[in-house]
């Protein structure tokens, strides 16, 4: 896997156990971000010497987050991003690791992008259905408000 290295964790069932989970999460990581109640960015890049590979460290997390009494979701991937996808896409207390973010989203739908309905329905009206769609467009086809930040994560897959 190439770095940076981001794993997220998805634990979307008990949004009360958040303030738990998140020191839980501060405990055994150095860099942890908070994306949206009950899910949470870490950056592991460099990480791995110390705390052990990305997968090991993934299941003593998953086992940390279980004694707070939270059955999380994990993913491991090239970028924040790609990582919460494949989190949002695996059952609780199992890891999906992720190595060419490119091609893990390519065939989803325009739902995982972090774009409003809006922005999608725009989208979809242009003919574009899956993400690998949208990465295939060429940089300038697309000079509208609303969709810079999902054109800047498409492109840096």
């Amino acid at each position: 896997m190439r770095d940076p290295v981001s794993l997220a964790l998805v634990a979307a069932d008990r949004p009360d156990l958040h303030g738990r989970l998140l020191a839980a999460l501060h405990a055994a990581l150095p860099r942890v971000g908070v994306l949206d109640p009950g899910v949470f960015a870490c950056d592991l890049a460099g990480t791995e010497e110390l705390l052990g590979p990305p997968a090991r460290l993934a299941r003593r997390v998953l086992a940390r987050c279980r004694r707070v009494g939270a059955r999380v979701s994990a993913g491991i991937g090239p970028t924040p991003f790609v990582a919460r996808v494949a989190a949002e896409r695996t059952p609780p207390g199992e890891i999906r690791m992720v190595d060419d973010g490119r091609a893990f989203l390519a065939p989803l739908t325009l739902d995982v992008l972090p774009v409003d309905e809006k922005v999608r329905e725009e989208l979809r009206l242009l003919g574009l259905r899956t993400v690998n769609d949208f990465a295939e467009l060429p940089r300038g086809a697309i000079f509208e408000d609303g969709f810079d930040d999902v054109v800047d994560v498409v492109q840096r897959l």
